[in-house]
C-alpha cells in the first residue's frame, strides 16, 4: 500500500538490483503528523494486547518489533518529537528486555537492498538515538551472526537471573532441559 500512496518500487530487490522503496524514508511534515497519530494508536493497541496476556496469565510474551521500532521512524533531532516519545514511553509498556541489533551499514544494505545507504546510516542513527532516549534499550553492537546470538542469550540470561525467586544458573537460563 505504501508503495502506490508514496510512488515507490515493490518488492525488496537484491543487492546487484536495487528497488527504491518509499515507505519508512518518507519524512515530510504531513507524513510525521499522521505517524504520530498512528503510533499513538499503536501504543494503545499494544498497551492493550500486553494487558490481555498478562490477564490470560502468560509467563512471557515476545515481539519480534516492537513500538520502538516505529518511533525510530520519527524526526528524532526535533525537540516536539523528542517530547511525545517522551510522553509514549509513559504509556508503553516497558519489555524486561529490549535489543537493538546494529549493525554496519554497509553489511544492512546488503541485507536490506530496498533502502539507500543514506537512509540506512540515518535510521541506524536513529535507532542508537532512541536506545538512549528510552531506558532500557540494549544495543547489542555490529559483531558476526553467531556472537550476535550468544550476546542476546547473554542479555537474557543476566536478566533472567537476577529475578527474585530464581535458583537457576545462566546456562538454565538458555540452554533447553534435557527433561
Amino acid at each position: 500500500m505504501s508503495g502506490r500512496i508514496f510512488k515507490g518500487d515493490p518488492g525488496i530487490g537484491s543487492p546487484d538490483k536495487p528497488v527504491n522503496r518509499r515507505d519508512k524514508n518518507v519524512r515530510s511534515r504531513p507524513v510525521t503528523a499522521a505517524r504520530f497519530f498512528l503510533y499513538f494508536l499503536d501504543v494503545l493497541n499494544v498497551w492493550r494486547r500486553v494487558r490481555s496476556q498478562r490477564n490470560g496469565g502468560a509467563d512471557v510474551v515476545i515481539f519480534d518489533r516492537y513500538i520502538y521500532d516505529e518511533l525510530a521512524n520519527l524526526p528524532l533531532q526535533r525537540a516536539f518529537t523528542r517530547r511525545m516519545i517522551s510522553f509514549l514511553s509513559r504509556i508503553i509498556p516497558k519489555p524486561d528486555i529490549a535489543y537493538v541489533i546494529d549493525a554496519e551499514p554497509l553489511a544492512a544494505r546488503q541485507r536490506k537492498p530496498e533502502y539507500p545507504l543514506e537512509f540506512i546510516r540515518e535510521n541506524r542513527e536513529a535507532y542508537l538515538t532512541l536506545s538512549r532516549l528510552i531506558k532500557g534499550i540494549q544495543v547489542i553492537g555490529p559483531l558476526p551472526v553467531e556472537s550476535t546470538e550468544q550476546k542476546v542469550k547473554e542479555v537474557f540470561a543476566e536478566y533472567f537471573c537476577s529475578q527474585p525467586g530464581n535458583h537457576k544458573t545462566a546456562t538454565h537460563a538458555v540452554t533447553p532441559s534435557a527433561h
